[in-house]
C-alpha cells in the first residue's frame, strides 16, 4: 500500500466523511445528511460509498425497508483514519466543512 496524500478531493472526501462518522457515531447518518455536513457533493458520495462498504471501511444498513440507507464507520475505517489523520489538514478539513454548513444555512435564510 502506498502513502496516501491529501491534495486531492478523493482522499479529502474520503477523510472529512470518516471524520463525521468517527465524530457522531450513534446518529443514523444518510448520503443526504453526510453531503450536507461534509460539503461533499451527494452525486459522489453515491458512487464513493458503496465503495467504502466493499472494502469494509463503513457499514452499511438498510432503514425500515424504505430504501434509505444509514452508515456507520467500521473497526478497518477507524484504522485508515488513526492511520492517515496525522497527515491530513484536519483543522482545514473542519473549517471547510463548517463553512459549507454556514454558506448552506445563510441561504436558506435568504431564500
Amino acid at each position: 500500500m502506498g502513502i496516501a496524500r491529501f491534495h486531492g478531493r478523493y482522499n479529502a472526501s474520503k477523510a472529512k466523511v470518516f471524520l463525521v462518522l468517527r465524530d457522531i457515531p450513534r446518529l443514523r447518518l444518510t448520503s443526504g445528511t453526510l453531503a450536507s455536513q461534509t460539503g461533499v457533493p451527494l452525486a459522489s458520495l453515491r458512487t464513493l460509498l458503496p465503495k467504502w462498504c466493499r472494502w469494509g471501511r463503513i457499514r452499511r444498513t438498510k432503514l425500515n425497508g424504505e430504501g434509505v440507507y444509514y452508515y456507520q464507520l467500521t473497526q478497518k475505517g477507524r484504522g485508515w483514519l488513526s492511520r492517515w489523520e496525522f497527515m491530513m489538514p484536519v483543522k482545514q478539513y473542519y473549517a471547510e466543512m463548517l463553512e459549507y454548513r454556514q454558506r448552506k444555512k445563510h441561504i436558506k435564510k435568504t431564500k
